[in-house]
C-alpha cells in the first residue's frame, strides 16, 4: 500500500492503459497539518546563507504496474509564497546490469513559479553500480607486533 506510514488520503483512481499494459493509479492528499509535504528555501547572500522549510498542502499519483512496481510518482505542493505551484515528476524503469534488473529513476520533471516560471528536466543515464563488502578478520602477529612496537614509541 502506498503512503500507509503517513497516514494520507488515498484514492484509488480507474485503472488506465498505458503502452497495452494496465496500470492502477493510487491518487493521494496531505494537508499542512499532516505535516507530509515540506518545501526548503534557500537564500544564498554570498557570505551567508538564510535556509526556511515549511509544510504545505499537496496532492500527486503513484502509478503503478500489475505487480505493484512503482512507475511514477508525481506531486504537487500548493505554496503560499514567495514561490507558487511547485510540481514534480519522477519516472521509473528497470536497468539490467550483470544479468540483473534494478528499478531506478529514469526521468525528472519539476516546475515551479516565483515572479517567472522555473523548470526542470533530467535523464538518468550511464548508471554505474558500487558497492562495498567488509569482514572482521582477527590480527596476524606481524600486524599484532607493528602495533605493539607503535604503541610503545
Amino acid at each position: 500500500m502506498v503512503g500507509t506510514e503517513l497516514s494520507l488520503k488515498i484514492h484509488q483512481a480507474p485503472d488506465a492503459v498505458v503502452g497495452g499494459r494496465t496500470v492502477h493509479v493510487f491518487q493521494y492528499a496531505a494537508n499542512l497539518e499532516d505535516e507530509v509535504c515540506v518545501f526548503r528555501s534557500v537564500m544564498n547572500f554570498g557570505f551567508f546563507q538564510r535556509s526556511t522549510a515549511k509544510f504545505y498542502d499537496c496532492r500527486g499519483e503513484v502509478w503503478m504496474d500489475e505487480s505493484g512496481i512503482i512507475l511514477r510518482i508525481s506531486e504537487a505542493i500548493d505554496l503560499l509564497g514567495p514561490w507558487y505551484r511547485w510540481w514534480g515528476v519522477m519516472t521509473y524503469g528497470w536497468l539490467e546490469k550483470d544479468r540483473k534488473q534494478y528499478l531506478v529513476p529514469v526521468t525528472i520533471t519539476i516546475q515551479a513559479e516565483h515572479t517567472k516560471t522555473y523548470w526542470c528536466r533530467g535523464l538518468f543515464t550511464d548508471y554505474e553500480m558500487f558497492g562495498v563488502k567488509a569482514r572482521l578478520m582477527m590480527p596476524t602477529e606481524p600486524e599484532q607486533a607493528q602495533k605493539s612496537a607503535i604503541g610503545a614509541q
